[in-house]
């Protein structure tokens, strides 16, 4: 009889709640501290899914893609038909079609998985961002390529916070989908989960460790969230 990992699940639920907080937040300032403590929830699905991905076969992953390809092809027709009808509601479809058609949009949704320009919504790039990290890992699954992967992840998060520092600091502008996409959020943190089952498996860690993992980084995304929002520092 399989097991159920209880905690896992609830903790699972919690985040989904979250995600639902991000995008239909309450207001004031304690629903902004709300949006900015439910950025945990996706970096920590992707990496759930790298947890659970730890010695599964090129078979179930593909099995696994199959499906979140099903799910992003019927999400992104059924987004993108709704905003074209909105589009034509309310008189606006040229403006809508010629930002879809745009080159540039076109290819930050592809390296980037920013859906906004064509469907209207940004919250779909995750589907995208993990379709994209399946086809990927069955390309990693050798000892040598997973050391590697596990060192990328590491550089690849630094950038990240990188990116966010200057761009805060510097008044950039830049676009947060320059980071949160399938390479630095996606496999990163697919991998980190990926590394923590092995470290588990291994003796080398325990629960309350990856607990604590994961309340440092949500401590650490909430209070950037907030001092990037409320410029604090």
């Amino acid at each position: 009889m399989k097991k159920i990992n209880e905690t896992l699940y609830s903790i699972r639920f919690i985040a989904c709640l979250l995600i639902i907080l991000i995008h239909a937040s309450f207001p004031g300032a304690l629903g902004a501290i709300g949006t900015y403590t439910a950025r945990f929830a996706v970096p920590f699905f992707f990496m759930v899914s790298g947890y659970f991905g730890y010695q599964v076969t090129r078979e179930k992953l593909k099995q696994r893609r199959s499906r979140i390809a099903a799910l992003c092809a019927k999400a992104f027709i059924g987004y993108f038909l709704l905003y074209m009808v909105i589009g034509w509601y309310n008189h606006m479809l040229p403006e809508l079609w010629q930002s879809v058609s745009e080159p540039q949009n076109i290819l930050l949704f592809l390296f980037c998985n920013w859906t906004t320009p064509l469907v209207g919504v940004g919250h779909l790039w995750y589907l995208f961002a993990i379709w994209y990290v399946y086809f990927i890992v069955p390309h990693i699954m050798t000892e040598r390529a997973w050391h590697f992967t596990y060192i990328f992840a590491v550089v690849a998060l630094l950038l990240a916070y990188g990116f966010q520092i200057f761009n805060h600091f510097g008044h950039l502008h830049w676009l947060n989908i320059y980071w949160r996409n399938f390479l630095f959020e996606g496999l990163s943190m697919y991998a980190i989960g990926h590394y923590l089952h092995k470290l588990k498996l291994e003796k080398k860690v325990t629960k309350e460790f990856l607990f604590g993992i994961g309340g440092g980084y949500s401590g650490t995304l909430c209070a950037r969230r907030i001092s990037q929002s409320w410029r604090w520092i």
